[in-house]
């Protein structure tokens, strides 16, 4: 597996994981969520995810950083 594929699948469980968190924080009320709230839940499961990109241009990250091999 190459390097940019682990960090976009490391990416996309992330994010993922978040909203599924801030989902269930919804409780249910989910269908009734107004779309500013849905924004604000994307926005952070983003920005959460972002760990990865951080990690991707880390040297000390063995798996995928700038200094892995």
């Amino acid at each position: 597996m190459s390097k940019l594929s682990s960090i976009f699948i490391d990416f996309l469980c992330l994010f993922i994981a978040s909203l599924v968190a801030q989902i269930i924080i919804f409780g249910s009320a989910l269908f009734n969520t107004p779309w500013a709230t849905w924004k604000q839940a994307i926005a952070s499961a983003i920005v959460s995810a972002l760990i990865v990109v951080a990690a991707a241009v880390n040297p000390t990250v063995k798996r995928y950083g700038i200094g892995s091999k």
